[in-house]
């Protein structure tokens, strides 16, 4: 003959809506409807998202990274980037997943221009809304405007110097016309070391240098490496050594 409390749970239910719900009894006397009533669900909690620091910065190269938590939603991030706080460029979407905990999110530009500062920021989405990571900054490295007396009749890639080296070594080489230019450094197995040049470059003599390290900022052990430059109409290649 005394007030009961009355409970149940339910799941499933659509974030950021609102619900009805009536507690019904029944008994031999018959049944009973209690007054309506009604609750909101929250919305899903948007993700955490970090900027990082940039690596692998080269003349016309760099790998951006930053950390998201999709906070339980099924998350895609990219990353915005630009000479200024209003970007231009981003990336291509990638999924951070689903889950509850940090991941890392990391994506490579190209075609960078020398000398350059750039800005850059991790975005990520999910149902709950998006989150704009904070704006950090690096600045590529320099191609220096070698010999400039006269303009080359033909490519070239020179002979680093000096070689045999240690720490580090400058590599020339030449463009009769602009065009785009890549010049990669690979260790014998082929596999990519350095990437010190990729980007479009007009007529002219170059020089840039390599200070013996990988991409994320090791040194590289006493060896033999091979600078290969490629354009849309050539190719060669030169070798360094390495001696420490």
């Amino acid at each position: 003959t005394s007030v009961v409390s009355a409970s149940a749970s339910v799941s499933g239910l659509s974030p950021n809506t609102t619900y009805h719900f009536q507690l019904v009894a029944t008994n031999s006397g018959g049944t009973n409807n209690g007054n309506d009533q009604t609750f909101g669900t929250s919305s899903e909690p948007i993700p955490a998202v970090v900027t990082g620091s940039a690596t692998n910065v080269s003349t016309s190269f760099a790998t951006l990274n930053g950390t998201v938590n999709p906070n339980g939603a099924s998350t895609n991030y990219y990353f915005k980037y630009g000479t200024s706080t209003n970007y231009g460029s981003q990336t291509s979407t990638q999924s951070a997943g689903s889950g509850t905990s940090v991941v890392s999110a990391s994506a490579s530009v190209s075609g960078l221009s020398p000398n350059t500062t750039y800005h850059f920021q991790l975005v990520a989405t999910n149902s709950g809304g998006t989150s704009n990571g904070n704006d950090q900054t690096f600045t590529t490295g320099t191609v220096a405007i070698d010999d400039q007396h006269y303009m080359p009749l033909s490519y070239e890639l020179k002979a680093a110097y000096p070689n045999p080296f240690n720490p580090g070594t400058s590599i020339g080489f030449a463009l009769p016309k602009a065009t785009h230019v890549t010049l990669v450094v690979y260790d014998t197995w082929g596999r990519e070391v350095y990437r010190l040049v990729d980007g479009f470059f007009g007529p002219g003599n170059y020089k840039v240098e390599w200070q013996g390290i990988h991409e994320n900022g090791l040194e590289c052990s006493t060896g033999i490496y091979v600078a290969r430059m490629v354009t849309p109409g050539f190719t060669s290649s030169t070798k360094m050594v390495l001696m420490k």
